[in-house]
């Protein structure tokens, strides 16, 4: 269970920055704030763009894919005073892209092209990082030991916008710091330190009356889903954890061994069972790398599922066959370049 609170400080910010939002010639957004800094500045778009799953999408619903048309930059409209993503986009971009590239030229007024690569980042620059499985856009806010926190769009909440949002530094790389030319023209602004709790408990937990509200996360055999709750005596809110699904296996395949192994349909986990003096069941076949849904044949629809493992778009275990058929190069990672190696074999590319 996750409760969400902001500091006072954070809603008294708000209320100025909702007052006083206007656009500088530039198409900078200027907050009418005591000071103007980047972080006013961001806190601003966070004002029109809050944490708990808002969608930054054309119709302001969620979603589920990292490149539909919805998530695309050029297609999200002007809110609460701030320019259309059409205005901001001087490249292309869908989902946490799309939405990183936005906040960058709502805050320094500059296309995200203009941007200059830095080693270290700095508040409000956007970072890429990268991972297993993971290839991320978004907005520095900070960091500590563990974690980069950031303000972002992902697609695995329905391209539901966060703020101060964590990437893990033990499970992901810091690939890419874009940095803009006018940042010295701003001051940084003040910037609230992390809670040293992650999840600080309420005394006060009984007495709220919570109403069920919108699932924004779908659980599955491989990942939890979440649900908001929100308390209809004084607003607050939560994200209840959804448990994960039971699998949903195949009819099994034997491996000559008295052995059937079974596969989830869903995420690619695998069970045995020893079948000694049981009858009817197929010997394993063996399939040609690529071959990820095992048809008989490598196809555009393979290199199609093998993209959206690496995408993270499904879940997949690293010790299912499916995962043996994606994994082209042998990297036990499942990358756009497995999904692209059997492209070219779909094809004939790769053929001899």
């Amino acid at each position: 269970m996750k409760h969400i609170t902001d500091h006072s400080f954070l809603k008294k910010m708000t209320a100025v920055l909702l007052a006083g939002m206007l656009l500088l010639s530039t198409g900078a957004l200027f907050a009418a704030a005591e000071e103007d800094t980047v972080y006013s500045r961001l806190l601003a778009i966070k004002a029109v763009y809050p944490d708990q799953y808002f969608y930054f999408t054309a119709s302001g619903s969620a979603c589920w894919s990292s490149s539909g048309s919805d998530c695309r930059l050029s297609a999200i409209p002007s809110r609460g005073g701030l320019p259309s993503g059409e205005e901001a986009a001087s490249w292309e971009g869908w989902s946490c892209v799309g939405f990183a590239r936005y906040v960058f030229y709502c805050v320094f007024g500059e296309n995200f092209s203009a941007a200059n690569k830095v080693s270290t980042p700095s508040l409000g620059d956007v970072i890429h990082t990268t991972g297993p499985g993971s290839d991320h856009c978004s907005v520095y806010l900070g960091e500590d030991s563990e974690n980069w926190y950031v303000f972002d769009s992902n697609w695995g909440n329905g391209c539901g916008v966060r703020w101060e949002g964590k990437i893990s530094k033990s499970k992901n790389t810091l690939h890419e710091v874009y940095h803009a030319k006018s940042y010295d023209s701003l001051p940084v602004g003040i910037v609230v330190q992390q809670p040293v709790n992650e999840e600080p408990t309420d005394p006060a937990d009984e007495t709220h009356n919570w109403i069920p509200g919108p699932v924004v996360l779908n659980a599955t055999c491989a990942e939890e889903g979440e649900q908001i709750f929100t308390c209809s005596d004084c607003g607050e809110i939560k994200i209840d954890v959804i448990p994960t699904l039971e699998h949903t296996w195949d009819e099994g395949e034997s491996d000559g061994d008295n052995t059937i192994i079974y596969t989830c349909t869903v995420c690619g986990a695998a069970k045995t069972e020893i079948t000694e003096g049981r009858t009817g069941f197929t010997h394993k076949k063996e399939y040609e790398p690529g071959d990820v849904n095992r048809d008989g044949s490598v196809t555009a629809s393979d290199a199609r599922l093998a993209l959206r493992y690496a995408l993270g778009l499904d879940p997949l275990n690293t010790e299912s066959r499916t995962f043996k058929l994606c994994d082209i190069d042998g990297d036990k990672l499942i990358t756009s370049s497995d999904a692209r190696a059997i492209l070219r074999l779909a094809v004939g590319l790769n053929k001899d």
